[in-house]
């Protein structure tokens, strides 16, 4: 009986084989597809929370950097503090407005983002209110749990969207004012009381996308795999027809068939793992760079925003007497938003926008120059030995970044030592290869060697493997305190220098970080050095165009060119400024233009302006560092640029020195 049922099916299995493998293969494909899928959209709703935590976390530093160091400094003075202040002449603005301006610029640069703040509290200039569902869900668990973010995925027309809401909470600095304003909603505020929401959204119509692509190719993948296997079982199960005198020969080239499977099988499961490897270094870079777009966004906006308050702080400094206290103010005001430039500019190395320059650079030299500084950074526990290779070549870079790349691996290593006794070495060498000893950079843009290496190794805690993989990402930090920009501006240095880095760390072991530049030939010796120009002081005067969307910033440069003794014109956008060029042409003595504006490119605006006169100057203006623009320029023809935010003093003289080396004939 047994064997009459292995015999019928066996004769089954022989008749119809085809329809058999199908079922399986298809039931296998499919499970396969449906695990891929679910890790797919989990590690990108996981990338989408991190993300927007950091994007809220952004958001409430600036609101409280801004609130500590301007607006309870400037009330002290009797200066209004209104969300409608360009009403009221030096009134600046509150800090829920000017965070709900800072969401709606975001949301202007990134289409796929959104940042609101709202409450139910019907405050100055916005009603009560929760906007849906959500936020009424938001409102109702951060009052129970303000310590607990708020997030749901939800599909829209546009595609998945995260919704991530954090409390806005009532600060020791806000209980005051709050309790004090003729127009708060209540009068019993304490410190801690939720007041908003501030509710986060990311579209992530992209990654899915993406998502979907790869696994598109995976499904083509084990469709190929699949149909190669249910062939060669085809090829088996046909051999049973066969009369039984080719059965040995049959069963030969069966076992060959299966060898061949499992060697492709083991190469398709390599290629997996590689594929894997490759995917989660691309995910990774995707996510910097689009952290990296996000950050130099918000750095331009910052950057517009903070040229009045240092240009106009600067000008009421000049103008107010020595000892008066009101000067003393000023002085505290332009402090701290020489401190917001800083960090803009912090912000716009990590985006690989930082400024980049033609300077020949000896590594050495540097390293020698920065010693005391690097000395006063460190704890009396913490001693710095130097280990300098002579006549090193040069390279190109600008020395005030690679300073900062330095300071800001040796800050850490600082760190990492703590209160134990600890040595921090500072290596430079040169190398034909690099790494020169083995090792993966985390980042390389090197051209062809020889290669300049600058090397910081500590005997502190090290690095576990978890956080080599996020040392140099945006905001991370094991610190208690502290931005987390530190290790992410050098990546940000290196990519504009077009450079490399190189990470070796390990838990209770030694960290090193090399820096790699390409190095440049020595310059010859028979080669006489360049004559240096006599500057000549000389007092020009004439009309001047200046080109901005920003009104503050046409105010600013509209009084410095009337106090430097110039007739200033002024345009909001590229397309009025044209029509004042071709009415004002033949007097004009030098034209001031933005190369961020809504109506018109930078670039369209610099043709017209070079369609109507060849030799005008051109004093190039951004809150970007726009070098690769100037280079993409053919013919950018007399021209000269500076950077926001900018004193009055610099703007004034990079106009008197544009028009000095462009003399009209």
């Amino acid at each position: 009986m047994r064997e009459t049922k292995s015999t019928k099916f066996r004769a089954l299995i022989t008749a119809r084989p085809l329809p058999l493998l199908l079922i399986l293969g298809g039931a296998s494909i499919a499970l396969v597809l449906w695990s891929v899928s679910g890790s797919y959209h989990r590690s990108i709703e996981v990338s989408a929370l991190r993300h927007a935590q950091q994007l809220s976390s952004a958001v409430k530093e600036f609101r409280t950097l801004y609130t500590s160091e301007v607006v309870e400094r400037l009330t002290e003075r009797d200066v209004v503090v209104s969300h409608d202040y360009k009403q009221h002449g030096g009134s600046i603005p509150l800090p829920a407005t000017l965070s709900m301006m800072l969401g709606e610029r975001i949301a202007a640069g990134d289409s796929g983002t959104d940042v609101r703040l709202y409450s139910p509290y019907p405050f100055p200039s916005r009603e009560g209110g929760l906007p849906d569902k959500f936020g009424q869900r938001a409102w109702s668990e951060l009052s129970e749990n303000p310590g607990a973010p708020v997030y749901a995925f939800s599909e829209t027309p546009a595609g998945l969207v995260l919704r991530y809401a954090t409390a806005d909470r009532m600060r020791p600095s806000c209980v005051r004012c709050h309790n004090a304003h003729p127009n708060t909603p209540k009068s019993d505020w304490q410190v801690g009381d939720l007041r908003g929401v501030l509710d986060i959204t990311l579209a992530l119509g992209p990654e899915i996308a993406e998502a979907n692509s790869v696994l598109q190719s995976t499904a083509f993948l084990l469709l190929f795999v699949g149909v190669l296997g249910l062939s060669a079982l085809w090829v088996v199960l046909t051999a049973f027809r066969h009369s039984s005198v080719k059965a040995t020969n049959h069963a030969k080239a069966m076992d060959q068939a299966n060898e061949d499977l499992e060697t492709a099988l083991v190469e398709h499961e390599l290629s997996s793992r590689e594929n894997d490897t490759l995917r989660g270094q691309l995910i990774h870079a995707q996510k910097v760079e689009s952290l990296g777009l996000l950050a130099g966004s918000i750095a331009h906006d910052f950057n517009n925003l903070l040229t009045p308050i240092i240009g106009n702080a600067n000008l009421l400094n000049d103008d107010l007497p020595d000892g008066s206290p009101t000067k003393l103010a000023v002085e505290d005001i332009e402090s701290a938003a020489a401190s917001a430039a800083e960090l803009c500019q912090e912000m716009l190395a990590f985006s690989g926008k930082g400024s980049f320059g033609d300077s020949i650079i000896d590594i050495n030299e540097l390293v020698a120059s920065e010693e005391d500084l690097l000395q006063t950074t460190l704890e009396d526990n913490c001693a710095i030995e130097y280990d300098l290779e002579a006549e090193l070549p040069p390279f190109r870079g600008v020395e005030s970044q690679i300073r900062q790349a330095i300071l800001n691996l040796v800050s850490n290593s600082s760190e990492a030592i703590g209160d134990e006794k600890g040595v921090i070495r500072i290596r430079t060498f040169s190398c034909e290869t690099f790494p020169s000893e083995g090792g993966t950079p985390i980042f390389d843009c090197l051209e062809r060697g020889p290669y300049v290496v600058v090397e910081v190794t500590d005997n502190g805690k090290g690095m576990s493997k978890e956080t080599r993989e996020l040392a140099f990402d945006p905001f991370f930090t094991t610190k208690a305190t502290g931005r987390g920009l530190g290790l992410s501006a050098v990546l940000g240095i290196l990519k504009a220098h077009r450079g490399a880095i190189l990470l070796t760390s390990f838990p209770e072991v030694a960290t090193q970080v090399q820096l790699a530049f390409s190095a440049v030939p020595l310059p010859r010796l028979d080669q006489e050095p360049t004559a240096t120009p006599t500057m000549v002081e000389e007092r020009h005067s004439g009309k001047i165009l200046v080109i901005d969307d920003e009104p503050s910033v046409l105010r600013l440069a509209e009084k410095v060119l009337l106090r430097a003794g110039f007739d200033p014109l002024i345009s909001t956008g590229g397309k009025e400024a044209v029509r004042i060029l071709e009415q004002n042409a033949p007097d004009l003595a030098c034209i001031i233009l933005d190369l961020t504006m809504p109506d018109m490119s930078g670039g369209e605006v610099f043709e017209k302006i070079r369609r109507i006169r060849t030799d005008l100057p051109i004093l190039f203006c951004s809150g970007f560092d726009d070098d690769q623009f100037y280079r993409d320029l053919k013919d950018p023809g007399p021209s000269a640029s500076i950077p926001k935010p900018y004193r009055p003093a610099d703007l004034a003289s990079a106009v008197e020195a544009l028009l000095a080396a462009c003399p009209r004939a």
